[in-house]
C-alpha cells in the first residue's frame, strides 16, 4: 500500500515527509537550490499516483490550503502526490523537461491569478513548441523532443487540467474568468476552472481525478 506523504512548502519543487511526520512544513534539501537540476516527479504517462502542482506563491492560505487539499484527496480518493513552485519560472523548467507526445497527462496545475498567464504560456510552448511568449531565462532546458516523432500537433503535455484559486474575491476574480474563457483555453487547450474557495477547488480536483 503506498505511503501516505505531507507536502512539504519551501524550495522548488519539493520533496515530501512521510505519514509519521506530524502535518508541518519541512524544510527540503533543494530550498537553496533553485538553480539546479531538481526535476524530481514522476514521469507524467507512466502510470503513477496523479500529481497536484502547486505555483499559486505565498498567499495568507496557500499552506493550509495546499495541506487541506492533499490529504482530502489522498483520503477520499487515491494517492496523490502534492510539488510547489515558488515561481512560474520553476514550473517552466519542471514542465520543459516533462516528457510531450503520446503521454497520459497526468497533473493538475493550480495557480494563483498573478502566475496565471505565465503558466499558461509555459503550457502553450510546451503544447506548440513555440517560446516567444516566455520571459527570458537561462536555466530553462530545451524543450524535450515530441516522442514519437511526428506525433499529433499541438503536443499532449504532463499537464491535465488547470485551475486558477483566487482565495480572496475580488476584481480580480472577474478578470480570471473573462481571461480563464478566452486567452486561457486558447493558449493552454485546457477547459480551465477558477474556484473563489478551497471547497470549491477541491471538488474541481475531485472531478478532474473522477
Amino acid at each position: 500500500m503506498p505511503r501516505m506523504l505531507a507536502p512539504a512548502f519551501q524550495g522548488s519543487p519539493h520533496a515530501h515527509a512521510p505519514a509519521s511526520t506530524p502535518p508541518q512544513f519541512v524544510p527540503s534539501p533543494l530550498a537553496t537550490q533553485t538553480t539546479a537540476p531538481m526535476y524530481q516527479c514522476p514521469a507524467p504517462g507512466d502510470g503513477s499516483a496523479a500529481q497536484l502542482i502547486w505555483c499559486c506563491g505565498a498567499h495568507e492560505h496557500a499552506a493550509e490550503d495546499m495541506l487541506f487539499l492533499h490529504f482530502s484527496v489522498q483520503a477520499a480518493m487515491e494517492p496523490v502526490s502534492t510539488t510547489f513552485f515558488d515561481n512560474t519560472s520553476a514550473f517552466t523548467r519542471w514542465l520543459f523537461s516533462q516528457p510531450r507526445g503520446s503521454v497520459t497527462p497526468s497533473s493538475i496545475v493550480i495557480v494563483g491569478w498573478r502566475q496565471a498567464k505565465p503558466v499558461a504560456h509555459a503550457i502553450h510552448a510546451a503544447r506548440t513548441g513555440d517560446t516567444s511568449l516566455l520571459r527570458h531565462d537561462l536555466q530553462r532546458p530545451e524543450l524535450s523532443h515530441v516522442q514519437p516523432p511526428g506525433s499529433d500537433h499541438p503536443a499532449s503535455t504532463a499537464v491535465h487540467a488547470m485551475i486558477v484559486h483566487v482565495p480572496e474575491p475580488s476584481q480580480g476574480s472577474v478578470r480570471a474568468f473573462r481571461w480563464a474563457s478566452e486567452d486561457g483555453v486558447r493558449l493552454t487547450g485546457l477547459g480551465i476552472e477558477v474556484t473563489l474557495s478551497i471547497a470549491a477547488l477541491e471538488m474541481s480536483v475531485r472531478g478532474h481525478l473522477g
